[in-house]
């Protein structure tokens, strides 16, 4: 082939890529001495123009090395394939090792630096660089520097020296005229080539949209929303830039069908919610009127009830609600009949959560003597909280804790509508016990302390507790202290000497004190009346500081909870009132869902057979060391808003 006439090598070669007319002349020997001779530069500038766009060689290459460079992405030390990063500035490939070991950084380079400067030269105007893409460091080519010191060292004098320097600056001048345009053309090529794999994906998405919509899925595509439609342009089997045959639509075609059966279940999905938002409306209104002829503000009682969202679970009302079919909503407008079903339904409820509670103590290793009917009046009969920690929680006022309205994972499409409706910013949930347990530790720790006040462990009910008056100190950790003064004769004189216990006004203080002192022998004395009196003083005393108590507040005017500080801005935004400190319990109550608060309190029992109280106002929750420990027995994490406060 190589002895045709050159014409017609001409011709043929015309019509081969650059890269596949190189890959021609590294085939055999006269193909190479053809395609390298100089003579061949004009056949080689004709092949190279008819790639579209292509740049003209640079002048300080030939165009073999520029098709070299450009097409084939070989290292041009090691020959590691797949080297995509093109150096232009130095004209070649460089997988990371090798580039390592070839470019060199500008501190390396004090050599070449020291070489030209006495004769006006510099690094950056004899030798083409990299720029670092992170640090602007200046990188310079090694053989190029390498190169430039052997006819450096052959040279004997100055001026040829100069005339070498001036030959290596005007080649640098080249080579930065040429780094523009090749930074230009690699942009547009790749802009050119991103909108060609645009194109191919976007004609593999309607292809596989015909295929589907002659499947039977055109009615779905018509009704599919915008957000579905762009979801199919990203899903795997869609976003190949590869044309859609039909052994690729063979490959790909059950994909895409579970594709358009998900999206028909969400459109299903979505189309449910909205009658179910559209019903949970009117049934939210329907209960507003239930409520609307006994309106009045709500207090620490009203905590006690469901919310719209409790029974709108129930039955009674899911059946309707939820109904898959034609169900007559009719009913959920007339007042006369919704009256009885939300008082029975009420009424229901009540005693669910009455028979789940009494399941758990009745399970648990709480020991509940046989003669009694009910265990939840019974005072050992308490709960503890998962979510919270708390371990004190009593009946009824468990039915108020806020983590019992933690938000939790809708179960099914109802639960999340109701969730839409009466918690729209997911902050809470109807009513379950899932965190709720039967608190044991805490029942084995309040038996010693009613034995202290002279109650029944086994029959004490909560109202006995709570109408008992016996005052109780902690004698399991009494610390002794002794105070004396140095005579001027060096004999000590007795100032004072006592012992100090913890006082409580009540049994569920003591219990709350146990509780976070497990460690301690339990161990209680009921003290005389008149170091009740004592101790119920500075009982009084401590609220002196109620404006630093840290409580949970309940609206008077929306079932809705938080900590004392808080209520004020919720007042404001929910309501438009102006509350104060003054005025904040005039627009709220305390909740049942607050913990007992300790406050230090102390009875000081002197030798002498005196005896004293006194309030520790910095060791109290709601003291100076609560503030800056943040020690408290409410959680933060437990607070919920039933108008997307947050």
């Amino acid at each position: 082939m190589p002895q045709m006439p050159l014409d017609v090598l001409i011709e043929i070669f015309a019509f081969m890529h650059p890269r596949d007319l190189l890959n021609l002349a590294r085939t055999t020997k006269p193909f190479r001495s053809l395609l390298m001779a100089k003579t061949a530069r004009k056949m080689w500038e004709a092949v190279m123009a008819r790639v579209e766009g292509l740049l003209p060689c640079p002048p300080y290459m030939s165009e073999p090395a520029y098709i070299n460079l450009l097409f084939f992405s070989h290292c041009h030390s090691c020959l590691k394939s797949n080297i995509q990063n093109i150096i232009f500035e130095f004209g070649v490939r460089y997988c990371n090792r090798c580039r390592s070991d070839l470019i060199l950084r500008m501190d390396a380079c004090a050599d070449v630096h020291f070489r030209i400067n006495p004769l006006k030269g510099s690094l950056e105007r004899c030798f083409s660089y990299e720029v670092g893409k992170s640090d602007d460091r200046k990188w310079f080519h090694k053989p190029e520097l390498e190169t430039f010191c052997k006819r450096w060292d052959s040279l004997e004098d100055d001026l040829a020296r100069k005339a070498l320097i001036e030959e290596y600056a005007a080649r640098v001048r080249l080579i930065d005229e040429a780094v523009g345009a090749y930074l230009d053309w690699k942009s547009g090529e790749k802009a050119r080539r991103a909108a060609e794999l645009e194109e191919i994906r976007a004609t593999r998405v309607r292809s596989i949209r015909d295929r589907l919509r002659q499947e039977g899925w055109g009615e779905e595509f018509d009704k599919m929303s915008p957000n579905w439609q762009s979801y199919l342009e990203l899903e795997n089997f869609s976003a190949k830039p590869e044309p859609l045959t039909d052994r690729r639509w063979q490959n790909i075609r059950q994909d895409a069908v579970s594709f358009m059966e998900r999206a028909k279940s969400d459109r299903l999905a979505q189309e449910r919610k909205l009658v179910l938002l559209d019903r949970l409306s009117k049934f939210s209104k329907a209960y507003e009127e239930f409520r609307s002829p006994m309106a009045v503000l709500r207090d620490a009682k009203s905590d006690l009830d469901p919310l719209p969202m409790d029974l709108a679970m129930m039955s009674e009302f899911k059946d309707i609600l939820n109904d898959v079919g034609g169900a007559d909503m009719s009913v959920l407008e007339d007042r006369e009949q919704m009256r009885p079903m939300f008082e029975s339904a009420t009424a229901r409820w009540r005693q669910e959560r009455r028979e789940e509670l009494t399941a758990k103590i009745r399970a648990s290793n709480i020991l509940v003597p046989p003669d009694i009917a009910d265990p939840l009046t019974l005072a050992i009969s308490l709960f503890g909280c998962k979510a919270c920690s708390r371990r004190d929680l009593q009946y009824p006022a468990v039915l108020t804790h806020l983590c019992n309205r933690r938000y939790d994972l809708p179960a099914d499409d109802y639960e999340v509508a109701v969730q839409c409706v009466w918690s729209p910013n997911n902050l809470r949930t109807s009513w379950r016990s899932k965190y709720l347990f039967a608190s044991v530790d805490a029942a084995s720790h309040l038996r010693p302390i009613l034995q202290a006040c002279g109650l029944d462990p086994d029959h004490a009910t909560h109202r006995d507790v709570d109408q008992s008056k016996a005052v109780l100190i902690f004698t399991g950790s009494a610390s002794w202290s002794r105070g004396s003064k140095i005579n001027a004769d060096g004999t000590p004189t007795l100032i004072e000497s006592y012992i100090k216990h913890e006082a409580f006004v009540d049994c569920w203080r003591a219990l709350s004190y146990r509780l976070r002192h497990p460690q301690l022998p339990s161990r209680w004395e009921r003290v005389s009346d008149n170091e009740a009196k004592k101790i119920q003083d500075k009982e009084w005393e401590s609220y002196a500081w109620v404006d630093m108590y840290k409580t949970t507040l309940g609206c008077k005017y929306c079932p809705f909870a938080i900590r004392e500080e808080h209520m004020p801005r919720h007042l404001k935004k929910r309501h438009d009132i102006d509350a104060d400190e003054g005025t904040i319990y005039d627009h709220s109550y305390q909740h049942e869902d607050a913990a007992p608060e300790y406050k230090s309190i102390y009875l000081k029992r002197h030798d002498n057979g005196t005896s004293e109280a006194y309030f520790n106002k910095f060791e109290s929750d709601f003291g100076l060391f609560s503030l800056f420990m943040g020690a408290d027995g409410d959680s933060d994490a437990a607070e919920w808003d039933s108008d997307m406060d947050f």
